[in-house]
């Protein structure tokens, strides 16, 4: 069982939705859409996201000891990747949206580390070889609504509500109470919501085709 994650920071995340797959009017199909793309009731997509992220993560020890803030990206190497989005689209008035949200994104690297760092009760030392990986999965509900529409496009503005889960875990050699221990993993979780706000614009540029961008932006700070 791991520890709980005792700090989080995330202080910018942007996401971005391009060349979505739409599966409106109850049909299935690849890329060609129905007819009422801007007016049908239900919408479900399938698409690809663009991240970039700064994250903070502190994982103390159980004998009260202070883990290091660790920032996954410059300490640890964890780069941003590229994932799968499902959403679904519910239009309840004509401007008036409500999206749900489902991705995951898991990152794994191994490296030297260039700074002494402690996470858990293991303190791993500087040029030690560790290996660490992160998964964040996220949950979305938000509210759309359409301040610019016109026959062939519209322009959206959104407000909602993530629930994100953090699993970390990171390997290596180290010290556990001043005594070496090898292999050592320390592992750690959380479950934080996270207020979003967003744009998306979809545009239908032939009577059967359309092209759809989205672009949100979400902070978080968490201290458990």
């Amino acid at each position: 069982m791991g520890a709980q994650i005792k700090r989080i920071r995330i202080s910018r995340h942007w996401l971005a939705l391009a060349a979505a797959i739409n599966l409106g009017g109850g049909q299935v199909v690849a890329a060609e859409v129905s007819e009422g793309l801007l007016t049908d009731r239900f919408v479900f997509s399938l698409g690809t996201f663009l991240l970039d992220t700064k994250t903070e993560i502190g994982l103390n020890g159980s004998a009260s000891q202070v883990g290091t803030v660790v920032d996954l990206e410059r300490d640890l190497g964890l780069k941003d990747a590229d994932r799968f989005r499902l959403d679904a689209n519910w239009r309840f008035f004509e401007r008036h949206h409500l999206r749900a949200l489902y991705f995951d994104t898991s990152n794994k690297v191994s490296r030297t580390l260039d700074r002494q760092i402690t996470v858990g009760d293991t303190t791993y030392p500087l040029n030690g070889q560790i290996t660490a990986e992160n998964e964040t999965t996220i949950f979305e509900l938000a509210y759309e609504y359409a301040f610019l529409r016109r026959p062939t496009y519209e322009v959206l503005a959104s407000a909602g509500l993530h629930v994100a889960d953090f699993d970390f875990s990171i390997t290596g050699n180290g010290t556990v109470g001043g005594r070496p221990v090898s292999g050592k993993t320390e592992t750690g979780s959380a479950t934080a919501p996270l207020p979003v706000f967003g744009l998306r614009g979809i545009w239908e540029f032939s009577p059967k085709w359309y092209a759809e961008g989205q672009l949100q932006y979400f902070t978080l700070s968490y201290d458990a």
